[in-house]
This record gives C-alpha cells, structure tokens and sequence, in this order.
C-alpha cells in the first residue's frame, strides 16, 4: 500500500538554517519527519505548527492559532523569547454525531495539553457523510470551532510564564476564564455566561469547599470529580477577578497569586453567597 504523502511547508527565513552550523542533514530531518504524525510543517520565527492536514487546511489553523495567540499572549502581558510549538493530534473518536454535528469535547473531557512550550490539541479527522442519493459529502469541523480549546492551552502557557504552575486551580479556573469569558479593556463581562453560573450555583453546596480546591491537582485523566472541580476553580476565580476589581486581567491574575489559602479560605462563605446570585439555591 502507497504510504500517504507528507508535505513539509518551512516557511522559515534560510539564515536561520545556515549549513555551517546544521547538526543533522536534511535527509536526517525528513526521514523524521515521516515518522511522525505530522502531514504539514509549519515553521515561522516565534510559531512552530505540526498538523496532520494538508497545506490549505493547515494554513486555516495557523491563522486561528496566531490569532488566539496573539490576543490571549497581550491578555496576560508575556512575550515569547523562543518558538512556541503547536501539534495537531488526531483524534479519532472527535467524530460526525447521528444528528450532523460534530463532537470536539466528548464529555466535558481534556482535548488539549499545555507546557511552557508545546501546545497540543486534539482535532476531527475528515468525515464522510452519506446522502441519500448515495453520493458522499466529505469535510472537517471549521478551524474557528478549535477557538476556545486554544485559548485555554495558550492561557496556560502565558500563565506558566508568569511562573504559576500548570496542574492547580489557579491555572484551570483561569484558563477556563479566559476560554469562555468575553474581556473587553482586561475587564471581563459576565452576562453571557450567566447561565454557566447559574449551572455551578445549582450543583450540591458541599462542592463549594475551597480547602479542597487548594489541594486538588488536575491528573493526566480528567475524571467526574475533575470536571466538577474545573467548574468550582472558574467559579472561584471569577469571584476574585470581580471582587478585586483589578484595571487588566494581568494585575488581577497576579493578585491571585498573591492570596494565601488563609485568605481564600476567609472568602469561603462571601463566594458561596456571590454563586447564589446567579442561580436557584444549591443541592443539599
């Protein structure tokens, strides 16, 4: 069988690569290319893209991922002195549903990872779907649907820039913030995730525990308890964000960083009553 075909696309300045200082051949480089997953490379001088599709698809997914990047990276105030790597992963079960929609998040479940460097995400392969008069209709979820997925991976990067860990609830309840919280001017607006709050409110009080929060480190699978632990960090971290009042989200972020869990703690019952205003009294 024909192996499929990989088209590297470097769109790299050639004196970046001079051969006087090159470690490896570029027949090195190809073959390892190929072993990858990897269908389209793309490098440019701060962005290094790795993408299962082909040239034209990939280049749709540099734009959104350039752009995601360059508002979430002036959100938080950071620059990058190096290349930040982006890899596109496969992920077969991200699939057409009975109903011709697309699932991105199956369950409320990861679909992205983030380090200080690497950025990876998951993505649809190509789906094929069957019309009735037999012919086949073949497509991809649109790049701009993978947004907020990028958002919060690139939120984790710039906060592992400002030297706040990757894995607490810190780091969760705000990259989730800035995945689905519009900010306009650093401040955020609310309103439209009123119902998503409303949604946290009406989940069982005793979830509400901040002591639990500050212990909770989010595992490489998220489970039941994670998601609901993911929620209550949002939660906590909007409550902060609106309570300090900071002039951009910079300041606020770094605001958090400065509370101690004595002070969390003290805020308990102040957040928990906050939370109701959003919606019907919690479950026992």
């Amino acid at each position: 069988m024909k192996r499929p075909h990989r088209l590297v696309a470097a769109l790299v300045a050639a004196s970046l690569l001079p051969a006087c200082t090159a470690h490896y051949s570029l027949v090195e480089f190809d073959a390892a290319a190929r072993r990858g997953a990897a269908r389209t490379i793309v490098l440019e001088d701060d962005l290094s893209l790795y993408s299962p599709y082909d040239a034209v698809r990939t280049r749709l997914f540099l734009l959104v991922v350039q752009e995601q990047r360059d508002e979430v990276f002036a959100l938080f105030g950071v620059t990058r002195e190096r290349p930040l790597l982006v890899e596109l992963r496969l992920n077969q079960s991200l699939g057409l549903q009975p109903d011709g929609t697309i699932s991105l998040v199956p369950e409320e479940r990861v679909s992205g990872r983030a380090t200080i460097d690497h950025v990876s995400i998951e993505v649809d392969p190509q789906h094929v779907l069957e019309l009735g008069d037999g012919r086949e209709l073949k497509g991809n979820a649109d790049p701009s649907m993978y947004a907020g997925t990028l958002r919060h991976e690139l939120a984790h990067v710039a906060l592992a820039m400002l030297g706040l860990e990757l894995d607490g609830w810190r780091a969760e309840g705000l990259a989730h913030a800035v995945e689905l919280v519009p900010i306009e001017g650093g401040r955020l607006d609310l309103e439209p995730v009123r119902g998503l709050l409303g949604e946290i409110a009406a989940l069982p009080r005793a979830q509400r525990d901040v002591q639990a929060l500050l212990a909770w480190r989010q595992g490489s699978r998220t489970t039941d308890a994670d998601v609901s632990m993911r929620r209550m960090a949002l939660a906590l971290v909007l409550f902060l964000l609106e309570r300090d009042g900071a002039p951009d989200l910079r300041t606020g972020v770094q605001h958090i960083m400065e509370r101690d869990g004595r002070d969390l703690v003290a805020l308990e019952q102040e957040w928990s009553r906050w939370l109701d205003g959003f919606g019907r009294s919690p479950a026992p």
